[in-house]
């Protein structure tokens, strides 16, 4: 092994072997040589030194000495001096080599720059024309503040966020990363020979993009973008709550959904349980691993080429999840295809002829909640109404629906529900909801009352204030007059 020593490039120190050190002093010797004697000259060695000292950091992760095939590397990427550097009108003709979208990188412009350079980056990173990028904000802005002045503020805050995440472009290599360009011998130089101009354009319009119709491709792109980046701050901003409801942490209190720890029980086997969890496990991953990809690629500063492996990752975190729910999905819905009804006469016995008709309450309107011992509430109970009768006494009619994979299963979970009901004497007591125990699943149960009145009979109903309460439970002195129903007050 050759002999090595330290040496200090663009600001950052490496340990070298002797020759590849021998090699880099050619080289940067000679690229002097090139520049000739001029104010810039040790600007520009600056900023190739610096150039070569990113590069060099990125391609030594996972080594520690440098040798002669990392400054040919280096060579390779910055370029021959004579390749470049021959006279001032060969300089102004060569065109830059322009940066991929995966490869460019965002920063803020402090040169053209009206507040922090934010926008005048954004407008560099996707190849806007960065008047029309500030239209666009104003107008997003101006829209929001005249249907709800608070999300106006929305824009403003993401302004400020995007200020201090953002870094700003100092260094000639990160203006030229900025603008899309690759940072070479060739391009540093001509950064600093033509400062005083834009050295190369924002953006090469062509046809498509010149007059009205190239403004609306450009708006519409802009729109574009923003609806994506809501899309997918949505998804993830949903796969995160989706998330902490299923580790139980409270934050969708008072939603009831499936999705909810304690509501799995009643709708999923055990095992289902399991593909559930693992399916959203693989989901939230996947979005996971997006998101920090596009950070990580946004703010690298050096060179970063994507793993094959990340992407074959994430086809298998997108694939996986989607046969997998797909067969859950299909597992579940086959016990909901079924529907069965049964129905139960309950008579009042009471020599009174007036009957007081009252609410009990379980459970809000059509919403299943579950107690501190596990058991669900539902509150799908609907009271239909108050019929004439030619029977001589009173009487309730039940009837109770349920979906299950066949008729004989939807029976059962009929079976399974619990309501309470109450008569006592002339007193009907009537729950708003039924009660289902942890162990028995939830499909769909639904409660329908109506109360029969012989001719003569008075029925005192009493409603709850509340109209959120799905009883329907009627108000006031009901009385059944021959086939008929009147009601007094």
């Amino acid at each position: 092994m050759d002999k090595t020593h330290n040496i200090s490039l663009g600001g950052f120190s490496f340990i070298i072997e002797n020759g590849a050190a021998s090699q880099l002093s050619a080289y940067l010797t000679k690229v002097r040589q090139y520049l000739g004697q001029s104010s810039d000259t040790d600007e520009i060695l600056t900023d190739v030194e610096q150039r070569m000292a990113e590069l060099l950091r990125a391609r030594m992760q996972n080594t520690e000495v440098v040798t002669s095939s990392d400054i040919s590397y280096l060579i390779e990427i910055m370029g021959q001096p004579e390749q470049y550097i021959q006279d001032e009108d060969t300089l102004s003709e060569g065109k830059p080599t322009t940066l991929s979208f995966r490869e460019r990188k965002l920063y803020r412009d402090r040169e053209g720059k009206k507040l922090a350079g934010v926008l005048s980056g954004l407008s560099y990173y996707f190849k806007m024309e960065v008047t029309l990028l500030r239209i666009i904000y104003v107008l997003l802005i101006m829209a929001h503040g005249m249907f709800f002045l608070p999300s106006a503020s929305f824009w403003i805050v993401l302004y400020i966020i995007l200020w201090m995440v953002i870094p700003q472009a100092n260094t000639t290599t990160e203006k030229l990363e900025m603008k899309g360009i690759e940072a070479n011998l060739d391009t540093i130089s001509a950064f600093k020979a033509q400062s005083a101009q834009e050295p190369y354009p924002k953006k090469e319009l062509d046809s498509r993009t010149t007059g009205l119709s190239g403004m609306l491709l450009l708006l519409f792109k802009a729109v574009g973008y923003f609806m994506a980046f809501l899309f997918f701050m949505g998804v993830f901003s949903i796969l995160v709550a989706v998330l902490l409801s299923v580790l139980g942490i409270g934050l969708a209190s008072g939603i009831t959904s499936v999705f909810l720890r304690d509501y799995l029980p009643f709708v999923l086997s055990p095992t289902e349980q399991v593909l559930f969890y693992l399916i959203w496990a693989m989901v939230f991953a996947l979005f996971f691993s997006i998101l920090v990809w596009g950070c990580y690629k946004i703010f690298h500063k050096g060179h970063y080429s994507t793993p094959k492996t990340w992407f074959l990752t994430n086809i298998l975190l997108f694939v996986l999840p989607l046969f997998v729910g797909l067969t859950l999905a299909i597992s579940v819905s086959r016990k909901f295809v079924s529907y069965n009804r049964i129905e139960e006469k309950i008579a009042i016995n009471t020599t009174d002829d007036t009957l007081l008709l009252s609410e009990k309450y379980i459970a809000p309107y059509n919403n299943m909640y579950i107690d501190s011992l596990g058991n669900g509430k539902n509150g799908d109970v609907h009271f239909v109404g108050i019929y004439p009768t030619e029977e001589p006494t009173p009487f309730l009619q039940i009837s109770i629906s349920s979906r299950g994979k066949n008729t004989d299963d939807a029976l059962v979970h009929i079976r399974n529900i619990d309501y309470p009901l109450e008569i006592i004497d002339n007193h009907i007591s009537i729950p708003n909801g039924y009660y289902l125990k942890k162990e028995k699943a939830f499909r769909f149960q639904k409660v329908y009352i109506r109360l029969f009145l012989p001719n003569g009979k008075k029925v005192i109903s009493f409603a709850p204030p509340s109209k959120l309460r799905a009883l329907s439970l009627p108000s006031g002195i009901y009385k059944a007059v021959n086939d008929s129903i009147v009601k007094e007050k």
